[in-house]
């Protein structure tokens, strides 16, 4: 079960599209690593899948980040989006 699941999102600041229709799914005990060049969108998916931003679009996730070992939640939870 992942503790981390985005699908088809997508966020953009002014023209310039940073995220555009991405899936991610990160399952318990994964290590992850973020490389990208200044202003490519790393922060701001970090952002995303804590909830500091609503991304545009449709975006599904499931049991939050963890803390101290325990998910924050173990129900699927929609992160932002329309319908």
């Amino acid at each position: 079960m992942p503790i981390v699941r985005l699908d088809k999102v997508s966020l953009s600041f002014s023209l310039k599209p940073l995220l555009d229709n991405i899936a991610l799914q990160i399952r318990k005990g994964e290590r992850v690593c973020l490389l990208g060049r200044n202003g490519e969108g790393k922060s701001s998916l970090l952002q995303v899948i804590t909830r500091q931003i609503i991304p545009d679009g449709t975006a599904t996730g499931c049991a939050s980040v963890e803390r101290n070992g325990s998910p924050t939640t173990s129900k699927p939870h929609t992160v932002a989006g329309t319908p």
